[in-house]
């Protein structure tokens, strides 16, 4: 009976598609390594459409849970699990090319482990805190500057009489710069309302 229930929730449209996504993030690094470094070639447009679309499947699989009622603990589970395998993953392949410092993925992975912990001692004790907005600028952030890095290299852009040559490396990481900002004072924010309603005041 919990195999067939197991079996049954892990096959639904939902988690299907967050497996998919769990599948696509070693070719999505896969890619990240075979990109050339210094010249443009075809491998700087497959990363970024192959983010988009793990991107968009995110989106796509808890709107159709919550849509089909298909939200299950399987899903609440790999849903996390993916984004953090997919983020982990991208940070360590990029600092190894050196395209990021190591302090920045560092502070990032561990600041989303600090607060899954915290979350998890907070829903063993029965305590609700509602998310913060923090968290949604920090995960753009973070997301924009994947991206920018997965372009790797310099572009000509034209705008109008201007055609600057934009560095997609130094926009990447200047993103996930101001992602390490605006994650730890949510954290900080979380972690003040996890102690207020830990110790309330008489």
């Amino acid at each position: 009976m919990v195999r067939t229930k197991f079996k049954r929730d892990l096959l639904t449209i939902p988690n299907t598609l967050t497996l998919m996504r769990i599948i696509a993030i070693p070719f999505l690094v896969w890619i990240i390594y075979l990109s050339p470094k210094d010249a443009p070639s075809q491998y700087h447009f497959w990363g970024p459409w192959l983010f988009t679309i793990i991107g968009f499947t995110d989106i796509l699989d808890g709107y159709l849970a919550r849509k089909w009622n298909q939200t299950t603990v399987m899903g609440k589970l790999l849903d996390p699990l993916a984004d953090k395998l997919l983020v982990t993953s991208m940070l360590i392949a990029f600092v190894d090319q050196g395209k990021v410092l190591g302090s920045v993925a560092i502070l990032l992975i561990a600041r989303d482990f600090a607060m899954s912990g915290l979350r998890s001692i907070a829903s063993s004790e029965n305590i609700i805190i509602q998310a913060k907005w923090f968290g949604k600028i920090k995960t753009m952030f973070q997301m924009i500057g994947l991206m920018f890095l997965l372009v790797q290299g310099n572009y000509v852009w034209h705008f109008g009489f201007a055609s600057p040559m934009v560095d997609f490396n130094m926009l990447g990481n200047y993103a996930l710069y101001i992602a390490v900002v605006i994650s730890y004072v949510g954290f900080i924010m979380y972690f003040k309302d996890f102690i207020k309603k830990s110790f309330p005041k008489d």
